[in-house]
């Protein structure tokens, strides 16, 4: 089981539900937390209701909780918490190209909050929105922006937040199972004053606008390959070789360091 501070936590469970095509506002989410409406936030992205439901199936001496580091920390803390616990030695696995779900920026995430709500009934399940929405707004334009203008809970929320933490805290406390990193990670370390999601029209219109020219851009590199799919397909072949040929030059510069 993975546990994150509330900080972070809400955020970027809001987010994930509008990529899951939510058309929901920040703070309506945040009040519907507040009034116990949003039980899904509760037994999905929390280590004391996840570890009440999964972890009395299982002996008290198979149970881990990992804690993820607080901001800033390398990124490979919380992958050798992890390979500790399932016997992953270390040096055996490549860290150099961490993968990582870059998170939209405030403007980005309300331009798909409103298309969510203006797509009615198409796209309803999930596979149909990913290969549509995901595909051609989220993973081809929105994600590739510079997303500077981040949002989370505001100050106004930071000691609901911070008494939330220190009951989550002493609850984990008197549940037996083995902690992988330290509870006191579940207490936000940096309460970092940011904007609650609400985005100026102005340069909302202005981002919107930017995305169906980076849309255009991007339907028009489709139309090139579906024109050429030989040149497409070697491209990709090419670009492939190219990554393993780098990966094989890493490994062995390890090889020769040690």
């Amino acid at each position: 089981m993975v546990g994150r501070d509330l900080w972070r936590t809400l955020p970027s469970f809001w987010q994930q539900s509008v990529r899951a095509r939510a058309g929901w506002r920040f703070e309506e989410f945040l009040r519907a937390v507040e009034q116990g409406r949003c039980e899904a936030f509760w037994e999905n992205h929390t280590a004391t209701r996840m570890l009440r439901r999964w972890g009395d199936l299982v002996p008290a001496q198979r149970r881990h909780l990992v804690t993820v580091p607080a901001p800033g920390a390398p990124h490979e803390v919380l992958w050798r918490r992890f390979a500790g616990i399932v016997g992953i030695a270390d040096g055996l696995c490549e860290l150099t190209a961490p993968t990582a779900n870059p998170s939209l920026g405030a403007a980005e995430i309300e331009v798909l909050r409103r298309v969510n709500r203006k797509l009615g009934d198409r796209y309803p399940l999930r596979t149909p929105y990913r290969r549509v929405v995901h595909r051609h707004l989220v993973d081809a334009v929105l994600k590739r922006r510079a997303n500077e203008l981040r949002f989370g809970v505001g100050p106004d929320r930071a000691g609901w937040v911070m008494d939330l933490a220190e009951q989550q805290i002493k609850e984990l406390q008197d549940y037996p199972c083995r902690v992988v990193g330290d509870l006191d990670e579940l207490r936000p370390a940096k309460l970092t004053p940011a904007g609650g999601g609400d985005v100026d029209d102005a340069h909302l219109l202005e981002v919107a606008i930017e995305a169906i020219v980076d849309m255009l851009g991007h339907a028009d590199s489709l139309s090139e390959r579906a024109e050429h799919p030989a040149e497409a397909a070697f491209s990709r072949l090419k670009h492939r070789a190219a990554g393993g040929v780098r990966r094989r030059v890493r490994r062995a510069i390890r090889r020769d360091a040690s």
